[in-house]
């Protein structure tokens, strides 16, 4: 299956990067969907494939051009109707079919949109964990059901000590089905739920961290 993203407001290629071999160049129809075929498929989990056109407004018919390497001023004739500012298209061997939209990306699955800093403090008697979105705001979550916004300001964890001889390692995540607050485990991080994972932390004493 391949993933095509397609964005409005401009009329070329933008951008066209691929692992596949051969030379697939034709001006018909029929080589084109040759050409995709032989792609090693799923744009979003081997970033194999990627392209990016626009047509001139909604409706539109778009006409493919490859960029000059490496195949210079070839065009495939294929055509496509663009319906909205991004859709992911999908072909089956014989027929194009619009998919979803930006969602589709499930890799970003389990993880931040921005990055992060992650503070370990201790007053003496507390060690606490301070998350929070690098140079200021809140954080935003991506799961499976879409996205959250996690206010940090910082957002906080008390930490279980160890030792002065053995840490105690504190693993902190956030659950997608907890998702305005750290989790904390001491014995590793989730195998069969939907988490981002933040840290782990060797923890010594509240005396010596």
């Amino acid at each position: 299956m391949v993933h095509i993203v397609v964005n409005e407001g401009i009329d070329t290629l933008t951008n066209w990067h691929t692992s596949s071999s051969g030379d697939k160049r034709g001006s018909t129809d029929n080589h084109y969907k040759d050409w995709l075929n032989d792609m090693r498929v799923n744009f979003y989990e081997t970033a194999d494939y990627g392209l990016d056109w626009a047509g001139g407004g909604s409706g539109v018919d778009v006409e493919t051009t490859f960029p000059a390497s490496p195949s210079s001023g070839v065009t495939f004739m294929r055509k496509n109707t663009v319906t909205g500012i991004t859709r992911f298209y999908t072909y089956d061997g014989a027929n194009w079919s619009v998919v979803g939209n930006e969602d589709k990306k499930t890799d970003y699955n389990g993880t931040f949109l921005e990055s992060f800093d992650l503070t370990v403090a201790s007053d003496g008697a507390t060690i606490t964990a301070s998350l929070e979105k690098t140079g200021t705001g809140n954080l935003t979550l991506r799961f499976s059901d879409g996205y959250t916004t996690l206010v940090t300001s910082p957002m906080t964890k008390a930490l279980t000590a160890g030792t002065a001889i053995a840490p105690k390692t504190n693993y902190l995540y956030i659950l997608q089905s907890d998702k305005t607050q750290i989790t904390l485990s001491v014995t590793g991080f989730p195998t069969d739920v939907e988490h981002i994972k933040i840290a782990f932390v060797h923890v010594f004493t509240a005396a010596i961290t």
